[in-house]
């Protein structure tokens, strides 16, 4: 029956000499062992882990968990933020549909109508407190949203 050890006498010379130092090492000072996410016996010989199975890395099992479980949350993060964002947009959407249909997809400026690259501007920026409130909001066409950046549609509210 295989257990999951590889015996010495299948193993390639180093490979073999690695596993027979790990198990020696083992026995002789069982602290020195890390096991790894696959119950696998490690030991560190000079600046290398090696196996009961004579496998070698530069990490420790120890390290090779904590970098797994990193990865693990950095793809979470990622995913959570992708999925923030794909709502921020369907919102934003919803909330620009609104307003230009409000606004009668009409330049509040200077009147320009039907324009397809029409923006929604926000009279009191967010980064000053405006909320995407649609009393907040105004249709621009693109050549007067600079205007509309300026104290014409964004008064000093102080």
């Amino acid at each position: 029956m295989y257990d999951g050890m590889v015996t010495l006498g299948v193993m390639s010379p180093d490979r073999a000499d690695n596993a027979l130092y790990a198990r020696t090492t083992a026995a002789k000072n069982p602290e020195a062992v890390q096991v790894d996410d696959q119950f696998l016996p490690w030991v560190p010989r000079g600046t290398f882990w090696v196996s009961f199975n004579g496998n070698t890395s530069q990490f420790s099992p120890a390290e090779k968990i904590e970098k797994a479980r990193a990865y693990a949350d950095s793809k979470i993060e990622a995913e959570r933020r992708a999925t923030e964002k794909y709502e921020r947009n369907v919102y934003w959407s919803k909330v620009r549909a609104d307003v230009l249909k409000r606004d009668r997809f009409t330049c509040r400026i200077c009147g320009l109508s039907g324009d397809s690259s029409l923006h929604v501007h926000h009279i009191m920026k967010q980064k000053e407190g405006g909320t995407d409130h649609k009393d907040n909001l105004i249709t621009v066409c693109p050549k007067c949203h600079k205007a509309a950046d300026t104290k014409l549609y964004n008064p000093d509210w102080a």
